[in-house]
């Protein structure tokens, strides 16, 4: 996970706003959600530590990067009680990973599940990321844009566009 932030974090800090016009919607089959993407994402998977896979869609040019990543957590689900303490960790990995420092943060819901918008400064950056736990399943979607860019028409966009559809299948079945 630190190697992908960190990838992003370099090509975002090339320049400034993202200056894509041809935005993608992606909504992969069976797995919960569809986001627009200012641009044609690329795609990648892999294995997780414990066996889920992790699906990460990315669009990244010298001025910006925006990113979504799945993770299955087949072998384990997060009990109501435990989701604020979990999407805390997550949060605090991202920003440890990336040596980040925390600006804000507001608690959310999407579609009744708990989550998060947080944002920080990294390396003269705005890492911008939203997290949410469901159907067991991590979904996040970040944004690495100059500041001046953090709450520009495209980063607005983007993360408006994040919904979570129906209900996921059981993670290990085939997916893309």
């Amino acid at each position: 996970m630190r190697k992908i932030f960190a990838f992003l974090v370099a090509l975002a800090a090339l320049s400034a706003e993202c200056s894509a016009q041809s935005w993608e919607l992606v909504k992969p089959d069976g797995l919960g959600f569809q986001v627009e993407l200012p641009g044609k994402a690329e795609f990648k998977e892999e294995s997780g530590d414990d066996g889920g896979k992790i699906r990460t869609y990315v669009v990244a040019s010298p001025a910006a990067a925006y990113d979504v990543t799945v993770w299955d957590m087949p072998n384990a689900s997060v009990a109501p009680e435990d989701v604020s303490q979990s999407l805390d960790n997550i949060r605090d990995r991202n920003l440890d990973g990336l040596s980040a420092k925390l600006r804000s943060e507001t608690k959310i819901e999407i579609n009744g599940h708990q989550a998060r918008d947080v944002t920080a400064d990294v390396m003269g950056m705005v890492w911008r990321g939203r997290m949410v736990i469901a159907n067991n399943r991590i979904y996040q979607i970040i944004a690495i844009v100059s500041k001046a860019a953090e709450r520009s028409e495209t980063t607005e966009k983007y993360f408006a566009s994040f919904k979570l559809t129906e209900p996921s299948p059981e993670p290990g079945k085939s997916q893309k």
